[in-house]
């Protein structure tokens, strides 16, 4: 098995939102180059997969060495072995239809290329064990759900005021509810800008999660560790029995 932490490779890596992504590089378990965050552009395939070339690219100039391989997590469902993404991605709908990732970024930069799914989302809401959640900083559309929100059954919620919990990132949410007046506003970068603005400060933190019950509380970063701790000793004597049944209604 390898070991990542002694292992004198540079692998490239990204971290894939339906907001941003961001491009790096590992070696000997710690990232060698500052990370690059570009638009996800999740619903047009062509600028998506432009933009992973690019980032990817961009790193790559910034190395001594080549890499020996491309390595990241992408949200199912997918063909993993097969490097073929698609399905109801809800951060990704341009992928829906099937897209070969692995193959197409094989090619373009001649190297191994190892996509893993982020999470086993199906063992994770089923599980039984306590959940304390911290936010600290972004949360948003799909990423929310898979990072114990209470809707897959987290027993406390907890976030610090840097916290920003809303479906989506203020940019795509302003080109989204205002495409038709940008249209018509003299001048439209300015308008979008001032929307972007108006979302950040209504919406990019956690009270307006914490008003509809997403977030328990909102807590102070110094106080997190015995929060914590509190926590899961409140949750020592948790037991959950989940319906008896043949099979579960895992997605396939």
């Amino acid at each position: 098995m390898i070991n990542y932490s002694t292992d004198p490779r540079i692998i490239l890596t990204l971290d894939t939102g339906g907001t941003n992504m961001v491009f790096g590089a590992m070696q000997r378990g710690e990232f060698i180059v500052e990370p690059l965050t570009l638009p996800a552009y999740a619903d047009d395939l062509d600028k998506c997969l432009s933009t992973m070339v690019e980032g990817f690219r961009t790193i790559i100039d910034q190395l001594d060495e080549r890499p020996a391989a491309i390595s990241f997590a992408f949200p199912g469902p997918a063909d993993y072995p097969n490097g073929i993404i698609g399905g109801q991605l809800l951060n990704f709908p341009a992928f829906r239809e099937g897209v070969a990732l692995g193959p197409y970024l094989k090619k373009k930069f001649s190297m191994p290329v190892y996509i893993n799914n982020d999470g086993d989302l199906y063992a994770y809401g089923e599980a039984t064990v306590p959940k304390v959640t911290v936010t600290l900083r972004k949360s948003y559309g799909g990423s929310h759900i898979v990072m114990a929100c209470k809707q897959l059954r987290a027993d406390l919620n907890y976030a610090w005021p840097s916290a920003e919990i809303a479906v989506m990132g203020a940019a795509g949410a302003a080109e989204v509810l205002y495409a038709k007046e940008a249209k018509e506003a003299e001048d439209p970068k300015a308008f979008i800008a001032e929307k972007e603005a108006e979302y950040n400060r209504l919406f990019a933190n956690p009270y307006q999660a914490a008003k509809y019950g997403y977030i328990d509380d909102i807590i102070e970063p110094r106080n997190t560790r015995f929060r914590i701790i509190r926590a899961l000793a409140q949750l020592e004597s948790k037991r959950q029995d989940l319906p008896r049944k043949k099979h579960g209604n895992i997605p396939l």
